[in-house]
């Protein structure tokens, strides 16, 4: 995702803009409108996925951006470029609280934080490398632009992993195929008392008056 959000401008340097058909400020404009729906749906984003199930929900998201980012390389003019990213901001912002609840599902809560913690590191590390991916692709050649490469190498390779995501992601700790019966059964009674531990604590025990 971190290599996704940074791509246009990538793109940019490599004429973009003048060919689709668009200025310099078109790709500021739709830079700046990603972060629209980027925020007015993610308050709602997690309600989504606790209902879909992140096992599902999560791919899906990762499915959705990954073709609208292939479909960078088709566009033409200044709208479809500003609804390219309205849409790719729409479904990046239900992934983070998605993942967030994901993680609650395997990890205690003087846990969780540390875990976050990774998430959000190694999103930046991907972020960091946004660029030197970019001037690797930027130096293929064929029979279309360079940025056509970005936008579909980085488009496919996200439709891949979220392909992987939906064998890969178990629904919850005790369903964790990586982990032995004895494992998956230590994980699943560590988030019962972690849960039972924070009901009693906040509401009091079920049998006081």
């Amino acid at each position: 995702m971190a290599w996704i959000r940074g791509n246009i401008g990538n793109a940019a340097t490599q004429g973009f803009a003048k060919d689709i058909g668009a200025t310099s400020n078109d790709v500021n404009d739709a830079v700046s409108l990603f972060f629209v729906t980027f925020v007015i749906f993610r308050p709602i984003s997690a309600a989504c996925g606790r209902l879909v199930g992140p096992k599902y929900w999560m791919p899906f998201l990762m499915g959705c951006w990954g073709l609208l980012t292939l479909s960078n390389a088709f566009i033409h003019g200044r709208g479809q470029l500003i609804a390219i990213r309205l849409l790719i901001g729409l479904f990046e912002a239900k992934f983070y609280p998605s993942v967030l609840f994901y993680l609650s599902t395997f990890y205690p809560r003087f846990d969780l934080a540390t875990r976050i913690g990774i998430f959000y590191g190694q999103y930046s590390i991907a972020g960091a490398f946004s660029g030197a991916i970019s001037y690797g692709i930027f130096h293929l050649k064929g029979a279309v632009h360079n940025w056509h490469y970005l936008f579909i190498i980085e488009g496919s390779l996200t439709m891949f992993v979220a392909l992987l995501a939906l064998v890969l992601l178990p629904k919850h700790s005790g369903s964790a195929w990586f982990l032995t019966q004895a494992e998956r059964q230590f994980a699943a009674e560590r988030m019962r008392i972690d849960n039972e531990k924070y009901v009693l604590k906040e509401y009091g025990s079920s049998t006081s008056n």
